[in-house]
Order: C-alpha cells, then structure tokens, then sequence
C-alpha cells in the first residue's frame, strides 16, 4: 500500500528528531540549529505543513502537524521550534496571492516570523513602504531566506514578507534555552518595499480559495505548535530518563534509580500528566478541525478550550520536566547532561505569551459565563 502524505511527514519528523538528537549540543553552543538539521529539515514538507495542496503543499490538518512537531521535539527543542513557526505562518499562504505564496514558501528554508505590530510605514503604488522598525522574537532568523513580520498602517493590521537582503537579524539571542531556535531581534532596512503579492491585510482576511484550514481558527493555528514542541521535548526527556535508569546508581541508594520505588511512583505520575496533556491537546485540535470540516463555527468556549489545552499542554510538560530533572540526580546539573537542556527549554516555552496562563483566567470567565468585552478576546481565542 502506498504511503499517504501524512504518513510521510511524521516518517520524516522522526527522522529530523533522530538528527536533532545528536546535534542538539552543537546547536545549543551556537545559539543556532545546526546545518546537519537544517538540511534534513529542508528535505520535507515540515516548514509548510499549512500550504495548500491546489499550491502543491501538504496541506496537514492540525492533529498531524502536531504530532509531526512533536516528534521533531523529541529529539530536540530547538530543532522543533523551526517547522513550530514556519509551518504555522505557512497559513498564509491561503491569503496571499498564489505568486507571492510559492515564492515565500518554496521549502528550501524556514521562513520566520514576528507577530509583534510593530514598525513605521505607509502604503506606496502596488505595496507597502517600510521605513523604520525592529521586531522581536524572529526565530530562524539567521537560517530564514523569508522573514515576515506585523504592522498596523492606516488603522490595518498587515503581514508582510521580506527576502533577507531587507532584513537584518540582531546579535542578541543568548537565552536560558531555546537557544537554537535563533529567536533574536531584527530590523527590517528602512525604505524596504513589500509588493503587494507579499502582503495580507489581516483586518478583514479574505483566503484566495476557502477551504477547510482558513475555516480553523487562525489564533489556534498560529500557536498550536508551540504545545506541540513542549509536549515533544517531555517526551525526550522522560525516555532520556528511561535510557539511563537501569545503570545509574544515585548517591544514597543502594540499588539503581529503576529499582527506585520513589521514582517509580514519580515517573509514572509524571507520564500520567504527560499523556493526559497531550491527549486533551489533540482532542481539543479535532474538535476544531471537525468544525471546520463541516464548514460550522466552532462556539466560543469551543475555541477556548482549545487554547487551553495549548496553555495547559506547556504548563505540564514543564511540570513533567522539573520532575525528571530532580529524578535525574546531580548530574544533570551539568551542561553536557540532556536533562539540563530539556529543563531549560521547557521554562522558556512557557514563556511564549500564545500558550502562557495567561489564557487560564479568559477561559474560566468564559465557562462562568462573567460578561467579556468582545475586544478583549476576539484576537486571543
């Protein structure tokens, strides 16, 4: 039987977490993924997973992106965070126009991507006249050949894509983790012209052909990613526990840490909480994707769940983490152990203000039924 598209892209994911593994120190020590990583990760259809197949993309329903970063996060983080963001702002590809589309993203590179509204410009004949601004948290940014980044002009809310000869990324990314990910500022060359093929005006997006992906919500779309690339780097911590337990013997006890009862009690409550987080994660995604399949809007506490399952999805798997790391004894304090990175990497996921708890308190007003100003929560649900 031939291999379904989807089934390719999570073959392929497992195989860019397999390398992501085994360069993930290198990436870490240059603050930037490693070039073996990239080239297996250009090879796939992972940093577009959004495109639409009438373009010759994937075009991957939520849960099987999800999975797919997942397993990429598996085996590294940081490696993961590149399809997260890529592959998430290939969604625009539904609303720019087609020639504009397969140029941003033609898969031979990540295309990154600020949300921030931020930067000066005005519209000129056929686009978009940039002429001052730094955006923060451009992840890929030094391996992206495409950058695209947000601004409000005339009232508009405008995403807008920029080859990298208009843009110049910042040397300020030295993080706690995530370090790979390149998530430095950067600046876009004052008086870059954007051509109006390269430019979506989100105020009132309208897709070039409507379909099942524009139907899903496109806040959920945008950062559902993020959750997937926590859940994975859990994952990768507990089986790096796993693998290492039988013939560690921790300082105190007279057997190895398997033999352990304590961290038996622990890593089973630790994956508990890690499966039922990745479980509400999915089911919250299909219930989404089953919407927009049927062409029904989801209600709004439908929407809202879904966001916190995302929320809730990184607020466990660092919980999970911080419990394999103290599980893995002194020495995973030392940089060269995984379960330092993997603790590191998870506390800066739950940074990322798209999937923090900050959600929390907005879904329970929603489920109290306590009146909300629909502006308050039209662009976070």
């Amino acid at each position: 039987m031939a291999e379904s598209r989807d089934e390719k892209i999570i073959e392929s994911a497992r195989a860019v977490g397999e390398v992501a593994r085994a360069h993930a120190r290198a990436g870490e020590d240059a603050d930037v993924l490693a070039a073996e990583v990239l080239t297996e990760l250009t090879g796939t259809e992972l940093l577009r997973m959004g495109m639409p197949a009438r373009l010759d993309g994937p075009e991957t329903d939520p849960v099987t992106s999800a999975l797919a970063i997942m397993a990429v996060a598996e085996g590294d983080a940081g490696a993961a965070w590149y399809p997260a963001v890529s592959s998430a702002h290939s969604i625009f590809t539904h609303y720019l126009a087609e020639d504009g589309a397969r140029e941003v993203f033609d898969g031979t590179a990540p295309v990154g991507c600020s949300s921030m509204p931020v930067g000066e410009g005005a519209f000129a004949d056929g686009g978009l006249r940039v002429y001052s601004g730094r955006w923060p948290w451009g992840s890929a940014g030094r391996h992206a050949k495409w950058m695209g980044f947000n601004m409000v002009v005339e009232g508009r809310a405008l995403t807008a894509f920029l080859p990298a000869s208009d843009f110049v990324v910042e040397d300020n990314w030295h993080a706690f983790g995530l370090r790979a990910s390149a998530s430095g500022d950067f600046s876009v060359r004052p008086g870059a012209f954007v051509p109006a093929h390269r430019l979506v005006d989100m105020t009132l997006p309208a897709p070039a052909v409507e379909s099942a992906l524009t139907r899903f919500p496109l806040t959920v779309y945008v950062a559902f990613g993020f959750s997937a690339v926590a859940l994975g780097n859990a994952a990768g911590a507990v089986e790096e526990l796993v693998g290492g337990a039988t013939g560690k013997r921790p300082l105190g006890l007279s057997g190895t840490l398997a033999e352990s009862p304590l961290a038996q009690v622990d890593l089973a409550r630790a994956e508990a909480r890690l499966r039922s987080a990745r479980a509400f994660l999915l089911e919250a995604l299909d219930e989404l994707w089953q919407c927009a399949l049927a062409g029904e809007p989801p209600a709004t506490v439908v929407r809202a769940r879904a966001r916190l399952a995302m929320s809730h999805a990184v607020a466990e798997s660092a919980a999970v983490v911080d419990v394999v790391y103290t599980l893995g004894g002194g020495a995973a304090v030392f940089t060269a152990n995984p379960l330092q990175k993997r603790l590191r990497d998870a506390h800066v996921i739950t940074q990322q203000v798209q999937v923090s708890n900050r959600v929390f308190p907005l879904y329970g007003k929603i489920r109290f039924g306590t009146d909300l100003d629909s502006a308050s929560w039209r662009y976070a649900i």
